[in-house]
């Protein structure tokens, strides 16, 4: 996103947040209301280029989104969606993504409310680890030849395990494929938790699970490193063979069994 639209959402994320906190609840139905509004958008591009326009003042612009989404959801969040549209996007594709990040936001400052945003983040990376591995899975999340509901329920039906916070993200994630990858939004969610939690986020894989205290040992080093708190993802992959491999950001720390080995072959050949 272009900085001067970053700094646009920032200020109106400031401001979102405030409002949820005094709300104390109801973070799903926002960001219900919120991902229902993207979709509105997605399927109508002549109301998000109107939205955008910046021939069109910035009162009308905010006057035609509460026209458009002021009976369908609440006082709340028809303000939010207004003020959105008061702001300057360069395309309808802009402002969706916008929607859809106040959406993600909204659940993650519930689960920050009720002491999960740890868990969700966790149960959102994992999710994303797994349909990397199973392409068969990724590709019927993303098939448009079922409806966006039936491949809702099927996600739902293969992460029974997770809370109700991820389960909503998880769907939202799904829905939005293939015109968006299913991991890479979900590692955009993974990074907003761990931005919300001011963590660095470290993905670690290895052969074997680590135990309590070597993830806490790890999780202490890393915390060293880089000077500030890091959450901790642990991914078990059988093929690093040995080792770990660590990424924080753009650092990658590989000291796998598996990368040594190919390091010695091309040493060889």
């Amino acid at each position: 996103m272009r900085s001067s639209a970053e700094a646009a959402f920032n200020r109106l994320a400031d401001v979102w947040d405030t409002i949820l906190a005094e709300r104390d609840g109801g973070e799903h139905e926002c960001a219900r209301e919120l991902f229902r509004a993207a979709r509105l958008l997605e399927g109508t591009p002549t109301l998000g280029k109107a939205l955008t326009d910046p021939a069109r003042a910035s009162s009308d612009r905010s006057r035609l989104a509460l026209d458009v989404f002021g009976d369908s959801v609440s006082g709340p969040v028809s303000d939010l969606l207004s003020g959105i549209a008061r702001e300057r996007w360069g395309s309808g594709s802009e402002i969706i993504d916008v929607i859809n990040r106040f959406g993600v936001q909204s659940v993650l400052a519930g689960a920050g409310r009720t002491g999960i945003l740890s868990q969700v983040e966790e149960e959102l990376y994992q999710a994303r680890r797994l349909l990397r591995d199973q392409r068969d899975l990724r590709v019927a999340l993303g098939d448009r030849s079922h409806t966006a509901d039936e491949r809702a329920a099927l996600a739902r039906s293969i992460f029974t395990g997770v809370g109700s916070d991820s389960e909503l993200l998880l769907v939202h994630a799904v829905r939005m494929a293939p015109k968006r990858a299913i991991t890479q939004t979900l590692a955009e969610m993974t990074q907003a938790a761990a931005d919300r939690n001011h963590r660095l986020l470290a993905s670690v894989t290895v052969a074997v699970p680590l135990t309590t205290a070597q993830q806490a040992r790890l999780m202490r080093l890393l915390t060293e490193r880089y000077q500030g708190p890091v959450n901790v993802h642990v991914y078990v992959d059988s093929r690093v063979v040995g080792g770990m491999r660590i990424r924080v950001g753009e650092d990658v720390i590989d000291g796998t069994l598996a990368h040594r080995v190919d390091q010695l072959r091309e040493a060889v050949e």
